[in-house]
């Protein structure tokens, strides 16, 4: 059951970051990916914010973008960022874990009270 629930968060994080991308604009201040779109941005109302376009065909999506070389690339995590990943991703099955034992625990109390139930075993 554990498996089972990490293989499905693994697959949602696979599906919610990588999406389905296209190619765009994207919008860089400094050194920072600021923003993406599909049309051409306006470059006089972007050089007032000191932004500027970058186009890309890789479709990277937004939170895993990079400006790097004066072109768009794929972030890379830091250690600390996948630590921090692992960590929250533990705490996650940490709790599941509980909810489910605490579960058990409430309905074996709840039948030794008398309670019956049609729907749940």
């Amino acid at each position: 059951m554990k498996n089972l629930f990490i293989l499905l968060v693994v697959m949602f994080q696979i599906t919610l970051f990588s999406g389905i991308a296209e190619a765009a604009w994207y919008i860089v201040r400094g050194r920072n990916v600021v923003a993406v779109t599909d049309y051409e941005p306006d470059l006089s109302d972007m050089a007032s914010r000191n932004e500027v376009a970058v186009w890309s065909d890789e479709g990277i999506p937004l939170e895993r973008a990079a400006f790097s070389k004066n072109k768009i690339v794929l972030k890379v995590k830091s250690a600390e960022e996948m630590s921090q990943e692992i960590t929250a991703q533990e705490i996650i099955n940490e709790e599941t874990l509980v909810k489910n034992e605490m579960r058990k625990l409430t309905i074996e109390k709840l039948k030794e009270q008398g309670h019956k139930f049609k729907h749940i075993k």
